[in-house]
């Protein structure tokens, strides 16, 4: 009895999806069509997360 009521438990837990999960965000280098260097976090084709962005006339903004 007590190895079904364990076996249940896991299926249970095992069942229930899992919430708050982020996909993941790789760090990668992107060169916008301004000239500006963006380098740092993205999803999805844009930048995301932590990441630095140098501007054309060489200023940097985090």
């Amino acid at each position: 009895m007590k190895r079904i009521f364990v076996l249940l438990a896991l299926v249970v837990i095992l069942a229930i999806p899992a919430t708050n999960v982020k996909a993941a965000s790789k760090i990668t280098t992107l060169t916008l069509k301004n000239g500006a260097v963006y380098t740092g976090e993205v999803r999805n084709g844009r930048p995301n997360g932590n990441g630095s962005m140098t501007r054309a006339d060489s200023s940097i903004n985090y």
